[in-house]
């Protein structure tokens, strides 16, 4: 009988009380918090990663573009665009426009019909129709290079300038790219 009672009496006072029950309470809510805001940051991180590539994708693309004109296109004034823009959406399929290059849209239910046309020919694809996501506008300067160097008339620099916007924050990434008169454009064609 007397083990029974400190039995009881053990049995009361091992439970937690109101204190250490708020305690424990704030502790799992601070690491389920930190972990929210760890997922978070690494969502935003990836983001940020995301439209950093495709700027260097859309850089990229216009300067290699740019090194396959023959050297009357690209002293020709007008030939090369001074403005382009750029989409980027995980759901959209690349859309450039520019002055060389036609888009049109037509949308029929849940897909989007895109007609690109450069020199009469056309070229017809089908996406879903999710035109969101981060707009990258360009500007294209065509200068002669500012070298010293006798051959710096048969040459020419060509500085691509791409500006978009994450959440507030303006980004921005220039390519500079150069060709010359005799280069890899006269064994092209």
């Amino acid at each position: 009988m007397k083990m029974k009672m400190i039995l009881k009496k053990r049995a009361a006072r091992s439970g937690f009380s109101l204190l250490e029950a708020l305690i424990g309470m704030t502790v799992v809510g601070v690491v389920f918090v930190s972990l929210y805001a760890a997922m978070a940051s690494g969502f935003s991180m990836t983001a940020l990663a995301r439209e950093n590539l495709r700027a260097t994708q859309i850089l990229t693309e216009m300067g290699e573009t740019f090194r396959l004109y023959t050297w009357t296109q690209i002293t020709t004034p007008g030939w090369v665009p001074t403005q382009f823009t750029a989409t980027y959406s995980p759901y959209d399929e690349t859309s450039v426009t520019n002055t060389s290059v036609t888009m049109t849209a037509k949308t029929k239910g849940k897909k989007t019909t895109y007609t690109y046309s450069t020199n009469s020919t056309s070229y017809s694809t089908n996406v879903a129709a999710a035109v969101t996501g981060t707009i990258y506008t360009g500007t294209i300067t065509i200068a002669q290079p500012s070298l010293a160097a006798n051959y710096a008339s048969d040459m020419r620099q060509l500085d691509i300038k791409l500006d978009w916007k994450t959440g507030n924050i303006s980004r921005s990434r220039v390519l500079t790219v150069y060709a010359a008169k005799n280069g890899i454009q006269n064994y092209v064609y």
